[in-house]
């Protein structure tokens, strides 16, 4: 069997030297964040260099020489990743499938059966590969019906030209050669794609988001077609361009703001969003250099998102089903587009090994990605936390075993369809047990499905009182250290309960402060706690507040004390303030209704719960003080005491002390707390980033006191943070 390559022209390679030259010399690869992997790009962003010796038929867009020899081994190894490329082919050809749902099946039809043809030559496989990219050209459902054409992506506002654009771009290319690519059907084939880009440019769905899957559908469309098509065409060359300008003037842009690898429409979308690029990138080299940092921290953000079960993954967005199981392609597109020297190459490579069972993969991405020369490594080691800051997003665990602890808080601005009303949610896992959940089914973007604080204006000024709205553009995770067995974070989301038109066109708003603290302690490899401080002020006492959590099996309640137990582990969650709280129990969905954001249907397979905590009545600065207990399922409550003072809250157990400003600082302000004599160690959040303060302890009958007064010689972290080691009541450093 003989593989024969790709001939790439003076322009592809002249990119891809240039690629080289900006990886090694201008661009040193994605921010570290603290609590990033260890990872060191080497010398080369693209995945093999231009080839000595030009083998006689062309390819822009995936199949170099190196990868075609790759196939060829795998091919004649019967490696599974090929045979997988092969029975999928075969299903395609014992007699002509529909299109599924908007073309994929006859897209993946034809990118595996021209895969084949690629690395054997067979032109048997290239003729079903060419039926079903003529079908996408020019059909709807079924072959032959000549139903589609020019307005096929007209559909759902654009959706199909993922399909028929996008992938049919890659298979343009790659049966570009084929006895039945005439010069005839290349034409017809570029007039397809400058249609169907210039209708989207014109009247596609989120056309100016790039945040959004639809855009990226369509920047996929519009620079693979461009790449596939750009010596064959003049309008081909400049879809090129235009997707270059976008690259530079919008996309690059958008995605340095969601440095951390986030994607606010959750992970069943950001996954199409980061193979797009992925595969962009590799093929047009030095102009998608503004891609390469978010793809590069998408493998970070994947690492940690990831429960420590290693299959299920956060699910924040839209998903179809939960628990969310962590997609493979985004992982199988950066191997490709990183080299194997490169650690993200390696470490998506793991990642998309992981993902072997995830549904949906692509076979033929899976073996243009499958090298055994490549020598993957696993990326879950190294610090325990991660801050996406771009998407508002912080998870933290235990350690990196499989039993334990994880948990993620996010807070992110309402940016894209998709993306539910969830700012200040928080979630906890244990292993591979599922404790503290984000229950909501696809379309569900209901705040009530998340856990997080509830509002109820009487809909005065909020239009789906209690949930969020799309108008939070403030939301943000304002607050982030890792130290010692401590992480911190500090949630600010007030916004999310503005009304459309704030301030302009509807001054008032309810709600003018909404931010949670979170401290997460690791006790053990297993073991940890949660403690959540959430600081509310509404503009009527008639408002009223809740706070909101969900478990994967119905809490059981006795007095303060909430317990949700899932297989081997459970989640002890204790009320401190409201003091004398009511609570209650609503089997969800509680809302019967069509709209998004009031809707809060539970995911398919998914019974949910939501435990609900009042406010005083009448309070316009409601405080909310929980802890989280997580461990073994036969796990109790620990003793715990609260911690009261002035311009104070806190609790104090096993030793320490964890006290809050009752206002989060941003210039050093007094307070006043009392911690019990025997706490070591007093943790004080809140305070005024890198803030200087003056903090004095003395015994006061039974507890000891502290006073913490503006200016002196002890100094906040950068997150606000104290941390004091104390010794009968003194401090010690």
């Amino acid at each position: 069997m003989t593989a024969l390559g790709p001939t790439r022209g003076p322009l592809a390679l002249a990119t891809a030297a240039l690629l080289v030259t900006c990886k090694q010399e201008q661009w040193p690869g994605p921010k570290a964040e603290v609590g990033a992997p260890p990872a060191v790009l080497s010398e080369s962003v693209v995945a093999q260099a231009a080839p000595v010796s030009l083998p006689p038929d062309r390819s822009r867009i995936l199949l170099t020489p190196a990868r075609l020899a790759a196939l060829d081994a795998l091919a004649q190894a019967r490696h599974p990743a090929w045979t997988a490329v092969v029975e999928a082919c075969k299903e395609a050809s014992t007699e002509s499938i529909p299109s599924g749902y908007e073309a994929w099946d006859w897209a993946q039809a034809a990118l595996n059966c021209g895969l084949i043809y690629r690395t054997t030559h067979d032109e048997t496989y290239a003729r079903t590969a060419m039926i079903y990219f003529k079908a996408m050209l020019d059909d709807r459902e079924k072959v032959g019906d000549g139903k589609g054409g020019d307005a096929i992506v007209h559909h759902d506002s654009g959706y199909p030209i993922r399909t028929h654009g996008m992938m049919g771009a890659i298979a343009y290319d790659w049966l570009h050669d084929a006895p039945a690519m005439t010069n005839e059907l290349r034409k017809h084939a570029v007039d397809r794609f400058v249609s169907w880009s210039d209708w989207f440019k014109a009247a596609g769905y989120n056309r100016d988001k790039p945040i959004s899957n639809y855009y990226m559908g369509w920047f996929g469309a519009l620079g693979l077609g461009g790449i596939a098509a750009d010596d064959d065409d003049a309008r081909a060359s400049a879809m090129r361009v235009n997707a270059r300008e976008r690259m530079q003037k919008e996309l690059g842009p958008a995605l340095e703001k969601l440095a951390g690898g986030d994607w606010p429409e959750g992970w069943q979308y950001g996954s199409l969003a980061a193979t797009i690029l992925a595969i962009y990138a590799d093929a047009e080299g030095a102009s998608a250099k503004p891609a390469l940092p978010w793809l590069g921290d998408v493998v970070s953000f994947r690492t940690y998102a990831l429960w420590p079960d290693g299959q299920h993954l956060f699910d924040n967005g839209d998903w179809e089903k939960k628990p969310a199981v962590a997609p493979a392609n985004e992982d199988l597109s950066i191997a490709i587009l990183f080299p194997p020297t490169d650690p993200l190459g390696a470490h998506a490579l793991f990642l998309a090994a992981l993902a072997r069972q995830a549904p949906g993969a692509w076979p033929w991405l899976r073996a243009l990605a499958t090298d055994p020369s490549k020598r993957p490594t696993d990326p879950r080691r190294g610090p325990l936390s991660y801050v996406a800051r771009g998407g508002g997003t912080v998870f933290a665990r235990s350690s990196w075993k499989p039993d334990a602890v994880w948990v993620a808080l996010t807070s992110s601005a309402y940016t894209a369809d998709h993306q539910h009303a969830d700012a200040g949610h928080f979630e906890i896992v244990r292993g591979a047990d599922a404790l503290v959940i984000d229950p909501g089914g696809y379309g569900s973007y209901a705040t009530m499905s998340h856990n997080t604080i509830l509002i109820d204006d009487g809909r005065e000024n909020m239009p789906y009182a209690p949930n969020q709205g799309a108008w939070g553009k403030d939301c943000a995770l304002a607050r982030y250290e890792d130290v010692g067995d401590l992480v911190y974070a500090e949630a600010s989301f007030g916004s999310a309960y503005d009304p459309p038109g704030y301030p302009g066109d509807h001054p008032a708003r309810s709600v003018t402060q909404a931010e949670r603290e979170f401290i997460f302690e690791r006790r053990r490899d297993d073991e940890a706690r949660v403690i959540l401080y959430d600081r509310v002020s509404l503009m009527k006492p008639t408002f009223g507040a809740r706070w909101a959590v969900h478990g994967a099996a119905p809490p059981t309640v006795s007095g303060g004390v909430a317990r949700i137990a899932s297989g081997h582990s459970v989640a002890v969650v204790t009320t401190l303030l409201p003091t004398a709280a009511t609570s209650s129990i609503l089997r969800e969905p509680t809302v019967q209704s069509d709209a998004a954001f009031t809707r809060n249907e539970p995911a398919e397979g998914l019974t949910s719960s939501r435990l609900e905590i009042g406010s005083p009545l009448r309070s316009l600065h409601p405080r909310f003080l929980n802890v989280v207990s997580v461990g073994d399922v036969d796990a109790k409550a620990p003793n715990m005491t609260r911690i009261e003072g002035q311009g104070a809250d806190g609790v104090a157990l096993d030793g320490s002390a964890f006290v809050f400003s009752a206002a989060s600082q941003a210039t050093p302000q007094a307070m006043m707390y009392r911690a019990p004599p025997d706490a070591t160690r007093h943790v004080v959040a809140g305070l005024a980033p890198s803030g200087r303060y003056t903090i004095s302890l003395w015994f006061d009958e039974t507890s000891c006191r502290a006073t913490v007064k503006p200016e002196g010689p002890l100094v906040a972290s950068a997150s606000g943070l104290l941390i004091l080691a104390v010794k009968a009541c003194h401090l010690t450093r």
